[in-house]
């Protein structure tokens, strides 16, 4: 079954296709995200034009606005397979 989330993404409710979105981590963005990247993720920290410094206990390195990794994630984005 397929319906619409508040955010405007779609999501299969199947079980099969929440555990294929899981292990893609297939999210739906927030309303106010313009584009993805390291620049707009909860765990950038000290952030300069340049670089900043990823808080994520898998990353802990510096990155830059051009990157973007699975651990990406702001306060209010959806992942169905959470909610079900």
């Amino acid at each position: 079954m397929l319906q619409k989330n508040n955010n405007g993404g779609l999501e299969d409710l199947d079980k099969d296709a929440l555990s294929r979105a899981k292990h893609a981590d297939l999210i739906t963005f927030t309303q106010d995200i313009p584009g993805t990247n390291c620049f707009n993720c909860q765990w950038i920290r000290d952030k300069s034009q340049e670089a900043g410094y990823c808080s994520n206990k898998e990353i802990r390195q510096y990155v830059n606005g051009r990157m973007c990794c699975n651990y990406w994630n702001k306060p209010g984005t959806l992942r169905a397979w959470e909610n079900k």
